[in-house]
């Protein structure tokens, strides 16, 4: 990963960061190329390495996980029991409301969880405002 520090004009705490990360990617693209996470356990079909100029850099302030599970809702956001009928007057959304991740965590998007929350939030509000 070609760069030049003396190029940067910041704290050393930031540059000890910025060499950190490079480090960082170099490991995880050597962990690539040999086709196996040792570090973490990541699948080998979600490792792709960071290799390709250019590169962009931000900083995400994500913090909300999700869960992979909780009532299961229709898409007028209420709770339905088993048999997939409504149950009358309750609604979930967010974490609360499960099914929606099935199987797996699609963890290559930042913040999708909290996507979900306010969209499927917004959606329930406006349904129960009609009502």
């Amino acid at each position: 990963m070609p760069w030049n520090p003396v190029q940067w004009s910041c704290s050393p705490a930031l540059l000890y960061g910025l060499y950190a990360f490079v480090a960082t990617v170099e490991r995880y693209n050597e962990l690539c190329y040999n086709g196996k996470d040792e570090d973490y356990g990541k699948e080998t079909h979600r490792m792709t390495p960071v290799d390709t100029a250019p590169y962009y850099g931000i900083c995400t302030g994500a913090w909300h996980l999700t869960t992979l599970n909780g009532c299961r809702i229709n898409t007028d956001m209420q709770v339905i029991r088993e048999d997939g009928t409504a149950i009358e007057g309750l609604y979930a959304t967010s974490d609360c409301s499960g099914g929606f991740f099935a199987t797996t965590y699609p963890n290559l998007f930042t913040g999708l969880a909290c996507g979900r929350t306010m969209t499927f939030g917004r959606r329930a509000a406006q349904i129960v405002a009609n009502l």
